[in-house]
């Protein structure tokens, strides 16, 4: 039996790891009627130290650097992600410290991946219902008889319909532009027809 060559994967870098946590946060169906809760939430991610893994910061601060919400707005939003299980924080005389919360990044993950691919296959149903509808269920049009393209054309001076002239490229001319003349392929019916003409 051979053994399946191991692939070493680089592991995932800490800035990496917020922004699966933020990706993961803004997918919460649980947060969308919140949408100041992903501000709260990207600002203290912003703020996570790779070191402590914590963030140190005021409401005030969060309240500014999100757009200028209210500081209740900050508050009500913290206690959601809180409440979620996205974060934690400990009260402090001059501001929070707060750690952010990894155990629901997984599933919602998960979910993220499942949705993407009921896209792709959502995506893939259209174009297929399409080509189905423009390609394969057009009616095929009936012939009436008629001479295409590449039959007989009219001749106008006569009436007459005649063969399509096929030219065939001579001599150039004295300007270097090529001199063409048409060569008539006529069957024997035809020739039969126009030499009785012109002995009548």
């Amino acid at each position: 039996m051979t053994k399946k060559r191991s692939v070493w994967k680089k592991p995932p870098t800490f800035t990496s790891k917020k922004l699966d946590w933020l990706a993961c946060v803004n997918f919460d169906r649980r947060l969308k009627q919140f949408p100041t809760a992903f501000k709260v939430a990207y600002v203290i991610a912003n703020q996570v130290d790779e070191i402590r893994n914590t963030a140190f910061i005021s409401d005030a601060a969060i309240a500014d650097k999100a757009g200028g919400i209210s500081v209740s707005q900050v508050q009500r939003s913290r206690k959601l992600l809180r409440d979620t299980g996205w974060l934690s924080w400990k009260r402090t005389h001059s501001a929070n410290v707060y750690r952010l919360l990894s155990e629901h990044v997984s599933g919602v993950w998960d979910s993220i991946t499942a949705s993407n691919e009921a896209r792709k296959e959502r995506r893939r149903k259209r174009r297929s219902d399409w080509q189905h509808r423009h390609f394969t269920s057009r009616p095929v049009p009936k012939s009436n008889g008629q001479a295409g393209p590449t039959g007989p054309i009219p001749n106008f001076e006569t009436g007459r319909t005649g063969p399509v002239p096929k030219f065939e490229i001579g001599r150039t001319g004295p300007m270097g532009i090529g001199r063409t003349r048409p060569t008539i392929t006529l069957e024997s019916s035809r020739l039969e027809s126009l030499r009785q003409e012109k002995e009548d």
